[in-house]
């Protein structure tokens, strides 16, 4: 909560509210910020966003990125979602 923009009256988009908690949890509470990157995967999964047939799907550069972002900490992806 402390890190959530929402929670501090701000209002702001998806992308930026995701990237506020995300920075504030590197600084702040590294393990509460894998956890929520962890379920926040299992969610847009859940949803069909890496399923290429799926009318969710994120698309190649998202998956890229998200790949990208994850292995620059370490964690690396080896099969195709």
């Amino acid at each position: 909560m402390p890190g959530d923009p929402k929670s501090q009256g701000q209002t702001v988009g998806k992308a930026k509210r995701v990237r506020a908690i995300l920075s504030w949890a590197i600084e702040n509470h590294f393990e509460g910020g894998r956890g929520f990157v962890e379920q926040l995967i299992a969610l847009v999964r859940s949803c069909g966003g890496f399923r290429v047939d799926s009318p969710n799907y994120v698309g190649e550069d998202a998956i890229r990125g998200l790949r990208e972002a994850l292995a620059h900490r370490g964690i690396y992806f080896g099969v195709r979602w």
